[in-house]
């Protein structure tokens, strides 16, 4: 698995490059995702879980956070909620994907949503999307 240090970051943002936050509690569900935007040239940083997630997105500022919605302790919700409460990441383009119905989980503060499982090439593409606004 490829995942980039905060100096891989520094040097991604220098080159044009933009950089994604994946947060997903499921290892393998991060690392097909990562192995597959590192390839298509994008910077990666992982997280675990939701506070993980919280704390990278302030340190490093993505350029956009892809979250899974249902992990153990804080939710992918929750993770909106304090993304949109903090000036430094409130305007971080959130995609959320998950297994649940976006009707079920509601519109929780996120910019797409991409029903598990997601194609990496239809990530990739609401992810350009998202940045080129």
């Amino acid at each position: 698995m490829l995942t980039a240090s905060g100096d891989e970051l520094n040097e991604s943002r220098a080159s044009g490059r933009r950089t994604v936050l994946l947060v997903d509690d499921c290892r393998d569900t991060r690392e097909l995702y990562a192995e597959y935007l590192e390839l298509s040239g994008y910077g990666v940083k992982e997280a675990g879980d939701g506070m993980t997630a919280v704390a990278e997105a302030t340190r490093v500022l993505p350029d956009v956070v892809v979250l899974d919605m249902s992990m153990p302790g804080m939710g992918g919700d929750e993770v909106v909620r304090r993304l949109r409460a903090d000036e430094r990441t409130r305007a971080i383009p959130v995609v959320m994907v998950s297994g649940y119905e976006p009707e079920r989980i509601g519109r929780a503060g996120f910019d797409a949503f991409l029903p598990k499982p997601c194609d990496p090439e239809r990530l990739i593409s609401v992810i350009k999307d998202l940045t080129a606004r």
